[in-house]
């Protein structure tokens, strides 16, 4: 899909929902994972054990995700969009995208899915339909998130910004935008030094973006664009950062120097260092509910 380039810039407020409060009980709930090298999607229960496969093989792009009622779950394989129940049966088709779509988030409203495919695009759970959600630069979006209520979407971008037409040199930096598909857009970050970032995360308070780069696990408070490294390990590597319901906790990938591959981690979400405990399964976190 070619996409449009230029993006409109204007004036971008970010509504902020209330945060969790401090009394709130330790994290519950289960946790998707994806194991590319074995056991491929399962959930896992987020204080530990009860591992349950929903028997489905799928590289980590296509990156499954709970409903926000935690009943089914979505997830990209090959050039299409799925749901299954949390069990992994009831296998129905959402939506194929114009290229192989990947990293597929479900509206907190649970109307629509999202997904990156060249642009980020929106599938209706209860129809055949699409939209785009937002279209930016000519070197495509990477990865996205919806903020909590739905009406803004964060979103990797990467453009052009030198060598030459065969072999061009790209930057990444995260964006935030308007999930009508107008296209409004503000540039949150802007780093003077190289940095890649990939997977992203929006806080259920809706302050802060959770996002891997460079190895490490970094915050980004969405009004001012401010980040901070949160593990700066480096012989250890983090990924894929997803946050608890209840704002506190972040689960992430962590593969430490001569592992074969990561495993799923928790870690208390302001925390610095190299800090947090394993859930004892190999993979990468996608979804919490």
């Amino acid at each position: 899909m070619r996409l449009v380039p230029g993006i409109l810039m204007l004036s971008l407020a970010v509504v902020l929902v209330e945060a969790a409060p401090a009394h709130a009980a330790s994290p519950g709930g289960r946790i998707l994972a994806v194991d590319e090298g074995g056991q491929g999607v399962f959930s896992v229960r987020a204080r530990g054990g009860d591992v349950r496969s929903l028997n489905l093989a799928i590289p980590a792009y296509g990156h499954p995700d709970f409903s926000p009622d935690g009943k089914r779950v979505t997830f990209a394989e090959q050039y299409s969009v799925y749901t299954v129940k949390a069990d992994g049966t009831d296998r129905r088709w959402v939506i194929d995208g114009p290229s192989a779509p990947a990293f597929p988030r479900w509206s907190p409203d649970g109307t629509e899915i999202g997904f990156e495919s060249g642009n980020i695009m929106a599938g209706a759970v209860a129809a055949p339909a699409g939209r785009p959600v937002y279209t930016g630069s000519d070197g495509g979006s990477l990865t996205f998130d919806w903020s909590p209520d739905g009406r803004h979407v964060a979103v990797v971008l990467s453009w052009t910004v030198g060598g030459e037409p065969w072999d061009p040199i790209y930057a990444r930096d995260i964006w935030i935008a308007r999930a009508d598909g107008s296209n409004v857009a503000r540039r949150l970050t802007s780093r003077a030094e190289a940095w890649d970032p990939y997977r992203i995360a929006w806080s259920p308070d809706g302050r802060t973006l959770a996002a891997e780069a460079l190895g490490d696990l970094w915050s980004i408070d969405v009004r001012s664009g401010a980040t901070t490294n949160l593990t700066g390990t480096p012989t250890v590597v983090e990924s894929s950062p997803i946050w608890s319901p209840d704002n506190r906790v972040l689960a992430f990938g962590r593969q430490a120097a001569g592992a074969t591959g990561p495993q799923v981690w928790l870690r208390p979400a302001r925390s610095r260092g190299d800090t947090g405990r394993s859930l004892g399964v190999d993979g990468v976190p996608t979804s919490w509910r």
